[in-house]
Formats: structure tokens, sequence, C-alpha cells
């Protein structure tokens, strides 16, 4: 579980950075693969 709030974290950081629009898509598609 750890690791994978440590994966959310790092996704959620690259693409705060890059301001995505399809923030919510690549959080669903990260808990899709878990």
């Amino acid at each position: 579980m750890t690791r994978m709030a440590n994966q959310l974290q790092t996704v959620r950081t690259k693409y705060d950075e890059q301001a995505s629009p399809h923030y919510d898509e690549v959080l669903t598609e990260v808990s899709a693969r878990a």
C-alpha cells in the first residue's frame, strides 16, 4: 500500500508540474494497473 501511495505521489507531482488536463485520467489508469 505504501509503495502504491508513493507511486501516486510521484505521478501527482509530475502532472501538477505540467498542469495536465488529463490528471484524473492518469490517476484512473495508474489505479487500474495497481
